[in-house]
């Protein structure tokens, strides 16, 4: 059978119901999207402004109802607002150590049995020290005692008078009342340290443990 030519029909542009050429219909609804865009940005709040573009320069600050305005730390792409909290407390300092307003007063006898030092001890009057050798100290010591040899070095006696002042309440003691470790200190600390406020306890740590003995049995002391 003799094939049969085919004919391609395509509508005439000036026919009626005829769609618009491609390009035609892009240019409108890209106008149309222009039109709807401006006419959005000039109703929205949040819209670009003209004249803030043009201008440059940054948004005027908010006023508080205080009247002043907040600190403003701002750059080329940020602006952040820092505010100090009303109700914020302010950073406490370390506490400094409250000085005795006098000086205490001890007995005015240069020496101290451990009942009186021990009642001083207790009411936190009196700076109790160990003039014992260091070894002798780690051993045993009376409680509340701080360490200072008779034999210290200069570095750890100047170290001591750097720690405490100069009119402190101090007690020293050795071993016994045979032991001139306590003398020979307080000499140091007052002769060469300038102390003012010592006092011995020549019983030392003999008599320490005798008189804690005898009250631990209920014996008068």
């Amino acid at each position: 059978m003799p094939k049969m030519p085919t004919t391609r029909l395509e509508p005439a542009s000036g026919e009626p119901g005829s769609a618009p050429p491609l390009g035609v219909a892009c240019a409108l609804m890209l106008a149309a999207a222009l039109v709807l865009g401006f006419a959005y940005n000039a109703a929205s709040p949040l819209g670009v402004r003209a004249h803030a573009v043009a201008g440059r320069g940054p948004a005027p600050t908010p006023v508080r109802p205080g009247g002043s305005p907040p600190a403003l730390y701002e750059n080329e792409t940020a602006a952040i607002t820092v505010e100090s909290s009303a109700g914020s407390a302010p950073i406490a300092a370390p506490p400094v150590p409250a000085q005795p307003s006098e000086p205490v007063v001890m007995p005015s006898t240069g020496t101290l049995t451990w009942p009186e030092t021990r009642k001083l001890l207790a009411e936190q009057k009196i700076l109790l020290v160990d003039a014992r050798a260091a070894v002798y100290f780690a051993t045993e010591h009376i409680p509340g005692a701080v360490s200072l040899p008779a034999d210290s070095a200069p570095a750890a006696l100047l170290a001591f008078a750097e720690k405490y002042p100069r009119d402190q309440a101090i007690v020293i003691y050795c071993g016994s009342a045979q032991c001139p470790l306590a003398n020979k200190l307080a000499g140091i600390l007052k002769d060469q340290l300038t102390f003012t406020n010592l006092r011995e306890m020549p019983g030392g740590f003999v008599e320490y443990r005798q008189s804690e003995a005898q009250a631990a049995k209920g014996a008068p002391q």
